[in-house]
């Protein structure tokens, strides 16, 4: 039994996937290992592991229900999309593992040519494992040759090719022949189809990686690849899942100094069992919720229920005794709860109401989801940041309503063809290092008068990373320069009005961490002047514009008046609007100036143009409505 460390796990980042930093290059040797982590579900996420499908899902979609899929797909539609979710995570601030990417890291030249290194002679061991050739139909002494030609296939396979049987595990059935080679053969191939859900083959702790059990036949291989590709990124797993356990990603989230396991479908006792005797989590409270349905629709814990922060959830109605629909005894779910005491962890909770213990213990509100919404895999969006979630699109516009009334920033994704594999973003993704979301606390306790000092300390965060990187430490400085990303993007959730410069300085940083994996010193070099350029003029008061201030204010009042005229219908509507298309034009004007408004007074402008039409249309309800918006937006920013 291990025994509870006394400190929390420090969260930093170490590993950044670049080949050339300005004219020197880096070799993977000197890559240094993430230090993996989760403290809670809702922290910043900061590197994450994914595989994107490719052809290894062929034979999946002749026979879904085999290959425990949904139904049929578009392999190249559901690539696309995947690379899609990648582009997103990436824009938020996440730093993205590929499988593929980390089996070839080291591999390969510059030019994409075989490269002889250490790497590639571990990628050739590990691929061996991999293919299979039965000889059993040929004499003794035949089988024990063809072993020996195999071995000197392996040697002269490309790279990727490689990957290729990793991700296939072909089984070559020989037979003699008296013409030709003198072999023929049949082929077999055992594929890794639900690879791509990269959540269930591991969990995150706060003390790092558990790597799991996976309950089906057809996934039981993909936890050796998983491992191979966590201890090739540096991370090197604290407990690995044995005998008759059973657990899946799927079924495990992290909410602080709480953990809630799901039992059911997907993971049993004996799993969990496991892991409170050799405490992997370093946690208060384990929370095992216990699903008597056990059924596919609903198969791990995260497909009905999920976390947003640390004080709202949602879950499927049909599990809630206030939902829509009175759930029966078989679909309530309940808990046992183990308390950390001592060196171990002792069970004070059994078979308590999961609802009531979420909302009364946890202090979380349960936003209900339709069943519909959940079969649309409304539930299993991917939170990036307190409040903020990826999310499949497709659900009703009355659950998305819902969500934006509750304060949540969702950036829906089609997953139309990646859904057929039955799991969406929270499936498809392992978070394995998250940041606690002090960030955002920081933000929430930012005021109009104080912003600006923030945006000073900012820049001067920027100019220490910028050093860090001109002395080559590249890791340190791509990895704080990755941190203030997030920040500026929570700043500008919060002031609009400095979101154009948010967007231009996060549109840099990605280009700055792109520009140093290419041999291009001249082009990083660029983009680094620019980049602290623009901060400078932002931390140095140039931001405000006080022609732009007094139009802005000017707005206010018009679109106050406006907002009067319209409630009675008056006959001086049109009049206010001409004076808000002059004092419109003016802004505009301005803002050519100070460029850091441009989003602002797009917003403006385009709000202004609706409510001219619902005018026109007679829709004075709707153009009430609209004028209402674009107060609140303006007075966000001249109060």
């Amino acid at each position: 039994m291990f025994v509870r460390s006394n400190f929390l796990r420090a969260v930093s980042v170490f590993c950044v996937f670049c080949c050339f930093f300005l004219t020197n290059y880096l070799s993977a040797a000197d890559l240094k290992a993430i230090e993996a982590g989760s403290y809670e579900e809702w922290g910043l996420a900061r590197r994450v592991i994914m595989h994107t499908p490719g052809n290894e899902l062929q034979l999946g979609i002749y026979h879904p229900d085999a290959a425990l899929f949904e139904r049929v797909f578009s392999i190249d539609k559901a690539s696309l999309e995947h690379k899609n979710y990648i582009s997103l995570l990436e824009k938020n601030g996440a730093k993205v593992h590929t499988v593929v990417e980390t089996l070839l890291q080291g591999t390969l030249d510059e030019n994409g040519n075989p490269k002889e290194s250490k790497e590639l002679d571990e990628l050739r061991k590990f691929a061996r494992q991999f293919i299979t050739v039965d000889a059993t139909s040929i004499s003794a002494e035949e089988q024990k040759n063809q072993e020996k030609y195999l071995d000197g296939v392996m040697k002269q396979l490309d790279p990727k090719e490689l990957v290729s049987i990793i991700l296939n595990q072909p089984v070559i059935k020989l037979a003699k022949t008296e013409i030709n080679t003198g072999y023929s053969a049949t082929y077999e191939m055992k594929p890794v189809m639900n690879l791509y859900f990269c959540r269930d083959q591991m969990i995150t702790t706060d003390r790092g990686v558990v790597i799991n059990k996976m309950n089906s036949p057809q996934r039981e291989f993909e936890t050796r690849i998983m491992k191979f590709v966590l201890i090739k990124l540096g991370i090197t797993p604290i407990y690995e899942v044995t005998g008759d356990g059973r657990l899946e990603g799927g079924d495990f989230l992290v909410a602080g100094e709480n953990v809630l396991i799901g039992q059911g479908v997907r993971t049993n006792e004996e799993g969990i069992r496991q892991l409170l005797e050799n405490d992997v989590f370093g946690k208060k409270r384990v929370i095992v919720v216990k699903d008597s349905w056990k059924n596919q629709v609903q198969m791990h814990l995260d497909t009905y229920f999920n976390i947003i922060n640390k004080n709202l959830a949602v879950c499927v109605d049909t599990r809630l005794r206030n939902g829509e629909n009175q759930p029966s005894e078989k679909m309530l779910v309940k808990v046992d709860v183990y308390e950390f005491v001592g060196e171990k962890y002792v069970q004070k909770v059994k078979n308590a109401d999961f609802q009531d213990y979420i909302e009364k213990e946890l202090k979380m509100k349960i936003i209900p989801v339709t069943n519909d919404d959940q079969l649309k895999y409304g539930i299993n969006f991917l939170t990036i940041a307190p409040n903020k979630i990826l999310g499949i699109d497709g659900v009703s516009s009355e659950y998305k309503t819902t969500l934006k009334n509750a304060g949540v920033d969702a950036i829906w994704m089609d997953f139309s063809n990646l859904t057929g594999g039955y799991g969406a973003a929270h499936c498809a993704t392992q978070v394995v290092q998250r940041e606690k979301s002090q960030i955002q606390a920081n933000v929430e306790v930012y005021s109009d008068s104080n912003v600006q000092k923030r945006w000073t300390e900012i820049a001067m965060q920027v100019k220490k990373a910028t050093s860090d990187l001109a002395d080559k430490k590249v890791t340190e400085g791509l990895d704080k320069l990755m941190s203030l990303n997030a920040e500026m993007a929570l700043i500008s959730d919060k002031y609009p009005l400095y979101k154009s410069s948010v967007k231009e300085l996060q549109r840099m940083v990605n280009e700055l961490s792109d520009s140093l994996k290419q041999p291009d010193s001249e082009k990083s070099g660029e983009t680094l002047k620019n980049f602290v350029s623009l901060l400078e003029s932002i931390s140095s008061g140039k931001i405000h514009d006080e022609k732009l201030c007094q139009l802005l204010k000017k707005a206010h009042s018009s679109f106050s008046n406006l907002a009067g005229l319209i409630g009675q219908q008056g006959s001086d509507v049109e009049k206010t609007q001409s004076e808000i298309l002059t004092i419109q034009r003016e802004m505009e004007s301005a803002a050519k100036q100070s460029p850091v408004y441009a989003s602002v007074i797009e917003e403006i402008s385009k709000s202004a143009s609706n409510i001219r039409f619902s005018v026109l249309q007679g829709d004075y309800k709707q153009a009430g409505e609209r004028t209402e918006s674009v107060l609140k937006l303006l007075k966000s920013i001249v109060e």
